[in-house]
């Protein structure tokens, strides 16, 4: 909700959805049925998603293997300064879905991570991974998707920060 009434509010933005889309998104998915490019889209949509989705994975068994206790300790071990911005950037390109988020950041818990920014990691990772970011980049103008990764990555700092506060 506050990311949509920001969305509202600022100058350029308000107005018919139209405007926010990339050129011909409307002509391409508008509102009369068309049987025949069904499947093709599904194929290319597939192809486009499996490829995020594969490199997303990746990029997480990389982290999962390969990044030291102590370096997770030292980077995020605390909620104050830096900790919660980095995990939220450091969240960013990983895929986070429900399988795989709550072991992932229970991990890196265990190794030292703090409560703030395991929120964030998780927050920013499920909203600005590769894979939501490829399909909201796809149907949205530029300057609408930054605002969107924008939002996402401060309202996870948001949250982290809160949470350490809590915490």
């Amino acid at each position: 909700m506050f990311a949509g009434a920001l969305t509202w509010a600022l100058p350029g933005y308000r107005g018919a959805a139209h405007r926010l889309m990339r050129p011909g998104m409307l002509d391409r998915y508008g509102s009369e049925a068309r049987p025949a490019r069904f499947w093709p889209e599904v194929r290319g949509s597939l192809r486009l998603v499996l490829r995020w989705l594969v490199l997303a994975l990746v990029l997480e068994a990389f982290l999962q293997l390969f990044v030291p206790d102590s370096w997770v300790a030292s980077l995020f071990g605390g909620d104050a300064g830096a900790s919660i911005p980095l995990a939220a950037v450091a969240g960013a390109p990983i895929y986070l879905d429900g399988y795989a988020a709550l072991p992932l950041v229970r991990g890196l818990m265990e190794m030292g991570m703090g409560c703030g920014a395991a929120l964030a990691l998780t927050i920013s990772g499920a909203a600005v991974s590769l894979y939501a970011a490829v399909a909201v980049a796809s149907i949205v103008r530029v300057r609408v998707f930054a605002l969107y990764v924008a939002i996402a990555m401060s309202g996870a700092c948001a949250a982290g920060y809160a949470a350490a506060w809590i915490d």
